[in-house]
């Protein structure tokens, strides 16, 4: 019994006018779903239509609506993958141009993300990965801490930047979790006044340098 092979081979009609072999086309239904595996190149402008549409792209630039449909997309990123993210997952537009480092996902820099905190009382606020390249604001009359976790619990990448103004009259001071060494000058970890700030630098797996308008 023959075989059915869904591979395909181009079949041709001949025009015996022109004695000229023309290869049989088809029509492409426009609202199928389709997949490619090769390479295919486009000769003329090509428009998404769908605002969530995902451009992967080998040479340029791999467009993504926010982090989660990069996520979905990118499942396995290899070090030195470059992509454009337009919004934040709360939707916030910020046009930000990141590159995987192995590990995370890194900002280029350009605008700032703003992390805002507010309330009263005494509260915790622990960094998480997503806080690189951002800058935190703690806006309150009561008491902050911000707590550095042990690369064991998050392992943030040698060399992240986090920055953090305190933007009310309540205080914000940083706390290394057990494991963590935190070097600051005169060891002051507290910032000092409303509208004033510090910026934290890892500098090895548990080790952060605190610089910025510090108290004791």
């Amino acid at each position: 019994m023959a075989s059915l092979n869904t591979g395909g081979k181009t079949a041709y009609v001949y025009d015996q006018e022109t004695d000229t072999f023309y290869a049989i086309g088809g029509n492409t239904n426009t609202a199928a779903n389709y997949i490619w595996s090769g390479t295919h190149e486009f000769q003329s402008n090509v428009t998404f239509s769908d605002t969530n549409a995902v451009i992967t792209a080998k040479a340029g630039v791999n467009n993504y609506l926010n982090p989660a449909a990069r996520d979905a997309a990118l499942t396995s990123p290899v070090r030195g993958t470059v992509c454009f993210v337009r919004q934040t997952a709360g939707g916030a537009a910020i046009n930000d141009l990141q590159f995987y480092n192995g590990t995370n996902w890194i900002s280029y820099g350009g605008l700032v993300t703003f992390n805002k905190q507010a309330g009263s009382g005494t509260q915790n606020y622990s960094l998480t990965l997503s806080d690189i390249g951002q800058s935190i604001t703690f806006d309150s009359t009561g008491t902050w801490t911000v707590t550095i976790p042990p690369n064991s619990s998050i392992a943030f990448p040698i060399g992240s930047e986090i920055d953090v103004f305190r933007m009310n009259t309540g205080s914000v001071t940083f706390v290394p979790d057990t494991g963590v060494t935190l070097n600051s000058k005169n060891g002051n970890r507290s910032i000092a006044a409303r509208y004033s700030g510090a910026s934290l630098f890892k500098f090895d797996t548990n080790t952060w340098l605190l610089v910025g308008d510090l108290i004791a």
